[in-house]
């Protein structure tokens, strides 16, 4: 690696250990920021950059070491005080904190030698305690840093006696923006290598978008989350001491191929200097007052349909799970997500006591039928392992499930269904022209059959002259209406002619009509209620789920 100078000759010491020879400090953990009102613990370190300079309080810029820790790789890491003195700290604005990358070191001995780049360091420590900590940190890096940079945060210890330290990294590699590597030292030299892996960002993230990278530190674990979503645990190394929260960005050396660029270099010349930037926008840091609790279950293929497991039916590998914090059936930023494994099993593994909706993705060529919407409702305790919350899905020619929701208009009176979540949210933001009534039962979006009973479609007109929709499963029906005003919308469902045997999540579909409009409802009660209310009952027009 290239040493330099900084006013009188030093040495670096590193490793892809990015640490050195400082005080010893605690370690964090990331959290998203989305998920932390779920914890049970005490914050001790909240940061959202609101000022306009760094918070002394709870930060510091390190001061010039001639044994080398404040030298990364190539970069001279800018200290305070200055060479001439001064006070620096890196800039705080628009609720940010931008810790730059500058290609000129105005230190550097010879010239052109190393880059000059920056780093904060957590005025506390912070330990595992009894039940862990977690941290929280949301960043970005800038869309025009060339590969070659190292921007991390992480959580570091200065080595004891023997040359040993402990460190739980996050590291985000602009050579591969698209990836992050985690690693970790537990009581490991500082010159080893550790315990590295590196990892696709989920749901085809990049790192010069704004993500929150998480990192859970329990005493006989280390997770690390994008989002929310789980992309690596370490079980066999886990550090057991005080760390203090660094975060900074350098670049590396040959010696770390992984991340280094050489075409990326450093410039003799104040005029050519390039500044990239990291930019940190939130930080947390929560210690847990309470063990964590666990969510476990199975995904099995419902070989015949029944919506009840039996032996014959085998686990579907590589499935996402996820909790659906908001219980919209979509998968949103901050929620957590696994995947299944080999035998269609899933674990979430140290969540908070809480109640969760736990969400499985329905695969291509499979439908629901336990639970039917695809989703089961848990309620954990603290240090409670919950298992058994499982799901069966039955292959057939569908493509896929499809929720149908529901909106009432009191200027048309009106029930409109829908199975375009765009369409709901939109027509529901008409305040006073439609209330939503939200999912009501589930649909497929294509031909298939199950358990013998093949389904059939689900056609939509609108008939503009009386603002009403009629939906139908009679053909002719759809044919004639449409000589008389009314406008075809095509399929939009399929619904089953008849109850699917042994399938538990099967329900009739009625239909009522009262003068000039329609009304259909899976509730029993609601449809025996309107008969009573100058409604006429038109019977059962299909199963849906």
């Amino acid at each position: 690696m290239r040493s330099g100078k900084l006013l009188r000759p030093f040495f670096a010491v590193l490793s892809k250990s990015h640490r050195r020879l400082v005080k010893a400090t605690p370690i964090f953990v990331a959290e998203p920021l989305e998920r932390r009102r779920l914890l049970s613990g005490v914050v001790l370190l909240q940061d959202n950059f609101s000022g306009s300079a760094l918070n002394s309080a709870n930060w510091y810029v390190p001061a010039f070491d001639p044994a080398g820790s404040t030298y990364l790789g190539g970069t001279q890491l800018q200290v305070s005080p200055t060479a001439t003195g001064q006070t620096w700290a890196p800039p705080v604005s628009g609720g940010q904190l931008q810790l730059p990358l500058d290609t000129y070191n105005p230190t550097a001995n010879p010239p052109g030698n190393s880059f000059f780049g920056s780093e904060v360091i957590s005025n506390q420590t912070f330990s595992v305690g009894t039940y862990g900590l977690v941290v929280s940190v949301t960043a970005q890096v800038e869309s025009n840093d060339p590969g070659g940079i190292v921007c991390a945060p992480f959580l570091y210890s200065a080595p004891n006696s023997s040359g040993k330290h402990n460190e739980i990294d996050t590291e985000l590699l602009t050579k591969n923006s698209n990836q992050v590597e985690t690693n970790v030292f537990a009581t490991q030299p500082v010159g080893g290598t550790g315990e590295p892996t590196t990892v696709t960002l989920p749901n085809g993230g990049n790192i010069t978008q704004t993500h929150t990278y998480q990192i859970t530190w329990l005493p006989n674990a280390v997770q690390w989350s994008v989002d929310g979503q789980v992309i690596n645990t370490e079980t066999n190394a886990v550090p057991s001491g005080p760390m203090s929260l660094y975060i900074n960005t350098w670049v590396p050396t040959s010696d770390w191929p992984a991340a280094y660029n050489a075409s990326l270099q450093s410039t003799g010349n104040a005029s050519n200097n390039q500044v990239y930037n990291f930019d940190i926008s939130a930080v947390t840091v929560t210690q847990l007052s309470a063990p964590m609790a666990s969510l476990a279950g199975t995904l099995y293929s419902d070989s015949n349909d029944s919506g009840v497991w039996n032996s014959a039916d085998p686990g579907i590998n590589d499935v996402m799970v996820y909790l659906d914090a908001n219980n919209d059936g979509n998968l949103d930023a901050g929620e957590i997500s696994v995947n299944t494994d080999a035998n269609g099993n899933y674990l979430f593994s140290n969540v908070p006591a809480g109640t969760y909706t736990v969400r499985a993705v329905v695969p291509g060529g499979y439908v629901p039928t336990s639970p039917a919407s695809g989703a089961t409702g848990v309620t954990v305790a603290t240090g409670q392992a919950s298992t058994g919350n499982n799901f069966l899905d039955a292959p057939t020619g569908h493509a896929t499930a499809e929720a149908v929701y529901r909106l009432y208009s009191p200027v048309t009176l009106e029930h409109l269904y829908s199975t375009d979540p765009n369409e709901y949210n939109t027509l529901e933001s008409y305040v006073g022209t439609w209330n939503g009534e939200g999912e009501v039962f589930s649909e497929y979006s294509g031909a298939g059959t199950v358990g013998g009973v093949a389904d059939e479609p689900y056609y939509r007109l609108y008939n503009p002259s009386v603002l009403q929709h009629l939906w139908t499963t009679d053909f002719n029906e759809y044919t004639v209406l449409a000589t008389e005003g009314w406008n075809q919308e095509g399929i939009v469902g399929y619904v089953f002619p008849a109850a699917v045997p042994g399938m538990v999540s099967c329900t009739p579909l009625y239909r009522m009509m009262a003068p000039a409009i329609h009304l259909w409802t899976t509730s029993l009660n609601e449809y025996d209620t309107l008969q009573t209310e100058a409604w006429t009952r038109e019977g059962v027009i299909g199963y849906v789920l």
